[in-house]
């Protein structure tokens, strides 16, 4: 449910192959995602597929289209605004459901552009079921699909997160929550290795937590932190200077 939602200035060029959206403002969205135990998403599941005997049969391309794609089409975002949206993620894939709530969800991004070495800028925050926090900002670049990303998480309780490791670990959380603070490279370049890499410090507050077998007090802490913290994926790599 999107009540209100504003683009102004967008321009169409055909003849040069620029498609402008300029400024788009949107508020106090309500956005229901649901992953279903087929590990679809319920917005896919509502869009229906052409059925084949009615699908329209590509002609063949002819020389005009051939030339067209040595030129692909520039396409430019002034600003986008979207503020007040509530988004509730559903995910049913695993053993036990999780439920999570974001709200007071706020995303900025300005001068976003395909064009290469041209970079953009994003602010994102939002709240995190009842106490948590998010925010993300940083530059970004659409064209090489590289971002350069500051990221800070405040009490993200680990409760709600549970279901996606209990089957791996033989304890259970009954208290905690998750604290970060640094920066987060994203490079998805094409014709390469794809890279996501942290660098910052973390920690755990309040954590509390039981052995499964027995139902015993298995580890408590007011706080464990580990600075000069890098985490990178593909491969995973993880190391801390300090615990």
């Amino acid at each position: 449910s999107i009540p209100e939602l504003k683009i102004t200035g967008s321009v169409i060029d055909i003849g040069n192959r620029i498609i402008n959206t300029g400024i788009i403002s949107t508020q106090n969205g309500h956005v229901f995602v649901k992953r279903l135990k087929n590990g679809k998403i319920n917005f896919a599941t509502s869009i229906r597929a052409i059925p084949k005997d009615q699908q329209i049969k590509p002609e063949a391309e002819s020389i005009e289209s051939l030339e067209s794609k040595k030129s692909p089409w520039s396409i430019f975002m002034k600003s986008f605004d979207a503020s007040g949206f509530k988004i509730r993620l559903n995910d049913l894939t695993g053993k036990d459901p999780v439920d999570i709530n974001l709200s007071n969800v706020s995303v900025k991004a300005n001068d976003l552009k395909n064009v290469k070495g041209h970079k953009g800028s994003v602010d994102i925050k939002m709240d995190w079921n009842k106490d948590g926090q998010i925010g993300i900002n940083g530059d970004i670049n659409p064209s090489i699909r590289k971002a350069i990303l500051n990221i800070q998480l405040n009490k993200i309780d680990i409760n709600s997160l549970q279901p996606y490791f209990t089957e791996a670990v033989k304890i259970l959380v009954t208290d905690g929550n998750i604290n970060t603070k640094g920066k987060i490279i994203i490079d998805l370049q094409k014709n390469a290795k794809p890279r996501v890499h942290f660098t910052g410090g973390a920690f755990v507050n309040n954590f509390s937590s039981l052995d499964k077998k027995t139902v015993k007090d298995f580890f408590k802490c007011d706080s464990l932190y580990l600075s000069d913290l890098e985490f990178s994926l593909f491969p995973i790599i993880m190391k801390a200077k300090d615990v």
